[in-house]
């Protein structure tokens, strides 16, 4: 008896114990950003700085340790200024913004809904507004873009600045 209860306690506590192979939890990190000026897409070159800057990236892993997502999330607002007229406006771009990855790290889609600033690959415009956008990319170190789709409300910044 004593041996058939200590076998059962020995499966019954390797069952309570193993699990299968789980995921790497995610981690949350605080994400500067940093002011910058912006060339090349406008006419003039375009300041910006962000006034609120409280934003999070949230990486998240595969069950070998791979990083297969992150997520942008937070209060962010961006004050845009033209450098050569000093015309300037400021909006809350707070996203959110997912990414996705393939396994060996290049960038595979972008997913962003929400008040963003936003600069299209073709024509080059720089939006800003409440807009979703979708990008797909290949599976190459380029991260060359295959598809890309925008649409909401949004204005031409360059513009609205000049």
């Amino acid at each position: 008896m004593k041996k058939l209860l200590a076998l059962a306690c020995a499966i019954g506590g390797s069952l309570i114990f193993s699990s299968p192979v789980a995921a790497s939890p995610p981690t949350r990190e605080p994400l500067p950003n940093a002011p910058f000026t912006l060339r090349n897409v406008c006419a003039d070159f375009i300041d910006i700085e962000y006034p609120v800057s409280n934003e999070y990236i949230t990486t998240f892993f595969d069950s070998s340790g791979t990083m297969v997502r992150q997520q942008i999330t937070g209060h962010l607002v961006g004050k845009f200024t033209n450098e050569s007229n000093g015309n300037s406006m400021t909006a809350n771009i707070s996203g959110p913004v997912t990414i996705w990855f393939y396994a060996d790290g290049n960038l595979k889609a972008i997913k962003g809904e929400g008040p963003t600033l936003y600069v299209t690959p073709n024509p080059v415009q720089l939006l800003l507004g409440v807009i979703q956008v979708e990008q797909s990319y290949a599976d190459d170190t380029n991260n060359t873009l295959l598809t890309e789709s925008h649409r909401g409300n949004f204005i031409d910044l360059c513009a609205a600045l000049a």
